[in-house]
């Protein structure tokens, strides 16, 4: 007995299957995806993968562009833009750190297609570092010295300058984010400091506040970060408190919204961080809010690159520090109109506008970790000038004491010539200026009588 297909039945079949081709296409999230991966984002997850990052950047070698310091001009609301960036060169194992910046031309748009150098393959060391055109500083963790900062001169009669401390006071005024945490002579009050403080709070005290999923792969996870409480108005201390009391303190909750995205397989990183504030009065946290809807302080990391097993680190990215356009011209009365909105409305407003400040930004060019190393550490090169901070004694390398005066001697003889050279030249046309001016006013009083 033949059978005979029924069209009629399986058609229905194939408008069935191409609806849910349909479906499947439109909707490729909605059908068994989840970027959570069954699992509920927690802050220790979120800490985390920051302490994996940092973990990985212990020995590393960077070299990235950097510029920054764009300075508003309040009184017109514009930005001065700055003709340069900073090329960095940064070799990291442990405590030791090999960290050479130039200074380039930075005019083409966008900044960081100019012309690159190319990626060193080693460290600088004591044969050509004063060949280099960047200026360096090395630290290291044993010794008598454990910093140097060498600044090779390249103006006619000059010798590079090797200044050589005992002790880290000023320490490497690093452009970019997390590389100074864990480290003897570091600290996350450097430029980028928004992400290293976060990194440093206890995440215990971390809050989740909300979570969503982004796509496929891919979900956002908000958290509150919080940093200090401080006590700002004490109505005991304000000659004009009327009905406020000791139990009217005002105190001001300081802390991170930082926004991570990511999942759990591959981690989660901190896209976006901003800096807020909440009011604590009489024991209740209340709303700060700002007509702007601006936060003082902007940090945002964009392109979270894998550089390596485990070491993912942000392409580029930056930093904006906003500052009030104007003054409270009377605290006691200005925290008093807090309180009172506080018991109104449960919230304040500040109607202050808030006017940026600076940016600075970061771009990486290269970035792969190192095995531990200790040829981070440059000698003095042969001919050098050598200045030890501590005692201010100047002597040359591999020369005798009597040599190494003499030198000095004559290299600060010719820039104290050159230095007579400018300043007669200024006199000397300061005066020719002067005789023209007056000559000119002499004959013209001249000709009027």
């Amino acid at each position: 007995m033949i059978q005979t297909f029924n069209w009629g039945f399986a058609k229905y079949h194939v408008i069935l299957v191409f609806i849910w081709l349909i479906l499947v296409v439109s909707c490729p999230f909605s059908i068994g995806t989840d970027p959570f991966q069954g699992q509920d984002p927690n802050v220790a997850m979120l800490h985390a993968s920051l302490e994996s990052t940092v973990r990985k950047l212990r020995h590393c070698h960077l070299t990235g562009l950097n510029r920054g310091d764009f300075i508003s001009l309040r009184s017109k609301g514009s930005l001065s833009q700055p003709k340069t960036r900073k090329y960095l060169d940064v070799w990291l194992s442990g405590d030791q750190l090999q960290f050479s910046v130039a200074v380039q031309p930075a005019e083409n748009d966008p900044w960081w297609q100019s012309k690159l150098t190319e990626s060193p393959t080693k460290p600088l060391s004591k044969t050509n570092v004063m060949l280099s055109d960047s200026n360096t500083i090395c630290i290291r963790n044993k010794g008598d010295n454990i910093l140097a900062d060498i600044r090779p001169f390249r103006n006619k009669g000059d010798i590079g300058l090797y200044t050589v401390s005992n002790s880290i006071e000023e320490r490497p005024y690093f452009c970019l984010p997390l590389l100074d945490l864990n480290r003897s002579w570091g600290t996350y009050r450097s430029t980028f400091y928004a992400i290293n403080e976060i990194y440093l709070v206890d995440y215990s005290k971390w809050k989740i506040v909300s979570s969503k999923v982004l796509g496929q792969d891919s979900a956002e996870v908000v958290v509150e970060v919080p940093t200090k409480e401080e006590l700002i108005y004490k109505p005991d201390q304000d000659p004009n408190k009327g009905i406020f009391t000791d139990q009217d303190n005002l105190f001001t909750l300081t802390y991170w919204k930082v926004w991570f995205e990511g999942n759990p397989s591959n981690g989660w990183f901190p896209r976006r961080i901003e800096s807020q504030l909440k009011w604590r009065y009489r024991d209740k946290e209340f709303e700060f809010r700002r007509d702007d809807a601006k936060a003082r302080i902007v940090f945002v990391a964009d392109e979270w690159t894998n550089f390596g097993p485990g070491c993912s680190y942000p392409y580029f990215g930056f930093e904006e520090v906003y500052l009030s356009d104007e003054k409270v011209p009377d605290r006691n009365v200005y925290f008093r109109k807090i309180i009172s909105e506080l018991n109104q409305f449960g919230f304040s407003v500040d109607s202050r506008k808030l006017v940026l400040n600076n940016r600075r930004e970061w771009k990486i060019l290269n970035l792969h970790t190192i095995e531990p190393t200790n040829d981070l550490w440059i000698e003095p090169p042969d001919k050098a000038q050598v200045f030890q901070k501590e005692t201010g004694k100047r002597t040359i390398q591999g020369e005798s004491e009597a040599e190494s005066l003499r030198i000095l001697e004559l290299v600060g003889s010719n820039q104290h010539s050159t230095f007579n050279i400018v300043r007669w030249t200024i006199t000397a046309t300061a005066i020719f200026l002067a005789i023209v001016v007056c000559t000119k006013l002499f004959f013209r009083k001249n000709a009027e009588v």
